[in-house]
């Protein structure tokens, strides 16, 4: 089994951990589907890298045991916060499905993201100053005259 260091200066290879998180998945025979959005849809676009996942999934001890240690052994996790966390369900809805796109499938694990054009209607509402520079590259790199 492969593990890495990431460091802050590198852009962090989410496929490589959502695998790793699969294999810790399969290993106890659970399955698990996220719903990313935020920052992570920006960096799966080009924009702007994250070091950190926000989604929808179902989340219960055994789960967040198994995020947990997945972000400690790539040494992703921060102090005050795991690499995976679903803060965005105490916000917001769970997107329809008509609105995300399946960006990878494994055996225990299936991950989703919203639409850029979704994402930008999340922004909109946040309407934080960052998420407004967001919109705004968003819409200068797509040329999206109506979102």
């Amino acid at each position: 089994m492969k593990t890495t260091q990431i460091n802050s200066n590198e852009i962090i290879d989410f496929e490589f951990v959502f695998k790793r998180l699969n294999e810790e998945l399969s290993g106890i025979n659970r399955t698990l589907e996220l719903v990313c959005a935020g920052d992570y849809v920006m960096q799966r676009h080009g924009y702007r890298a994250t070091l950190d996942v926000y989604a929808f999934y179902e989340c219960d001890a055994t789960i967040e045991k198994i995020i947990r240690k997945v972000g400690d052994d790539l040494k992703i996790n921060r102090p005050d916060e795991v690499w995976l966390n679903n803060s965005l369900s105490s916000m917001n809805p769970v997107p329809p499905e008509k609105n995300c796109e399946i960006a990878y499938r494994f055996s225990n694990l299936s991950v989703k993201t919203v639409s850029i054009h979704y994402l930008i209607g999340m922004k909109l509402e946040c309407a934080r100053e960052q998420d407004m520079i967001d919109v705004g590259d968003i819409l200068r790199h797509e040329k999206d005259e109506q979102p």
